[in-house]
C-alpha cells in the first residue's frame, strides 16, 4: 500500500491525472469535461478536488467502497501497468479503504482521500 500512496503522490504532481477518467462509465465532472486544469500540479489537494466528482458517481459527496476502488485502480493503471491479479487488488483496495475511511463511515469524503492520497507527500 506505501508503494501505491508513493505512486499515487508522485501521480499527483503530473497534471495528465486531470485527464484521467476511471475504467468505467461515468459522467465527468464539468471542469473535467471542460479541460479545466485550473488545479496545478503544487496543490494536489485541488487536483484531487477536481477530479472527486468524476468518481463520485452518485454525487453524495462521499465515495463508497466501489466508487473507492474504481479510482484506486485508476490510479495503478496510471502508474503501474502491470497487471493485478482481481483478488489482490480486492485485497488491496479493501485495505486502502478502511485505511482512508477516517471515521468508520464505510464512505470515504474529499476530505479523507485528500487526507490519504497525500499523507507523506
Amino acid at each position: 500500500m506505501k508503494t501505491l500512496m508513493i505512486a499515487a503522490a508522485a501521480l499527483l504532481s503530473v497534471p495528465a491525472l486531470a485527464q484521467m477518467q476511471p475504467s468505467t462509465p461515468s459522467t465527468p465532472s464539468s471542469a473535467t469535461a471542460q479541460g479545466d486544469t485550473t488545479a496545478t500540479p503544487s496543490d494536489p489537494k485541488a487536483l484531487i478536488a477536481s477530479e472527486f466528482p468524476t468518481y463520485d458517481r452518485d454525487a453524495s459527496g462521499s465515495l463508497d467502497k466501489t466508487e473507492f476502488a474504481t479510482w484506486i485502480g485508476a490510479l495503478k493503471a496510471k502508474t503501474d501497468a502491470t497487471p493485478t491479479p482481481a483478488a489482490e487488488m480486492t485485497k488491496y483496495t479493501d485495505g486502502a479503504f478502511a485505511t482512508a475511511d477516517l471515521d468508520n463511515s464505510k464512505s470515504v469524503t474529499l476530505a479523507e482521500l485528500q487526507n490519504f492520497l497525500t499523507a507523506g507527500a
